[in-house]
């Protein structure tokens, strides 16, 4: 009877034990199969995301070719833009104090010392071996030496304006304007113009001027001229003339 009891419970020992087994290895197979499963899902997503981004790099760049044209259609419709621009200087934009120290800025070219008048109707480009008599400057035998002293002189009258001493300077510039020589003539001319308007003699400055311009049209100066002419104007009130000289500094700067 013992014997029987033994073997029963031994059975039934080796029976729970292998079910308990037989368990253990579904439940370790089941976690296996969805762990494979997680990682595959896991893989599979990370290859759709590097697939979408390089779809979208895809649409996003643009061929060489096409960029390079969509360039240069760019190029071209800027410069016809800014080809259509006006050109026109409106009198309200600039106060004439900017335009005199523009002109006072600029280099004067060789070539328009001796060929600019302002008075003179349509500019006429100047052929090869052709003679302006209206430019043509008398010539005078006058010593290197004698000029180099007048330009000295010319230079140090400009200095004592700049410091004030107006009755000094101006003794000089009335020496100087009786030279012989046409060039340094028309500066100490313009000097003596400056000495009054930086005085506030717009009225007196405004007549050497204009004798500039209308008799001295050959020089550079007539540039510096005409701006200071406008702020004259402007100071004793004359939009006609303010008008006029505008007028022709405009139009000049068109031609050129």
């Amino acid at each position: 009877m013992k014997s029987i009891s033994e073997k029963f419970l031994l059975g039934r020992f080796c029976v729970l034990t292998l079910r308990n087994i037989l368990c253990l290895s579904l439940m370790i197979s089941v976690s296996s199969c969805s762990w494979i499963s997680s990682k595959r899902s896991l893989f599979g997503d990370e290859t759709e995301s590097n697939e979408a981004e390089q779809r979208s790099a895809k649409l996003q760049s643009v061929p060489k070719e096409q960029y390079e044209q969509l360039q240069r259609k760019y190029n071209e419709l800027l410069a016809k833009t800014k080809d259509n621009m006006p050109a026109q200087a409106e009198e309200g934009k600039m106060a004439p104090e900017d335009i005199v120290n523009q002109l006072n800025q600029a280099k004067e070219n060789s070539d328009l010392v001796e060929t600019v008048d302002v008075f003179g109707g349509e500019m006429v480009p100047k052929k090869l071996n052709s003679i302006d008599k209206r430019t043509v400057v008398a010539a005078v035998n006058v010593p290197a030496s004698e000029i180099e002293s007048q330009i000295i002189k010319l230079e140090r009258a400009q200095a004592l304006t700049a410091q004030n001493k107006f009755d000094q300077s101006l003794t000089i510039l009335k020496e100087l304007e009786k030279s012989n020589v046409r060039q340094v003539k028309v500066r100490a001319k313009y000097e003596i113009g400056e000495l009054l308007f930086i005085q506030g003699e717009y009225d007196l400055a405004m007549q050497v001027f204009e004798e500039i311009i209308h008799r001295e049209a050959f020089s550079g100066v007539v540039l510096k001229v005409l701006g200071r002419l406008i702020v004259c104007s402007e100071k004793l009130k004359l939009s006609k003339k303010k008008q006029k000289y505008y007028s022709i500094l405009h139009d000049f700067f068109e031609q050129a």
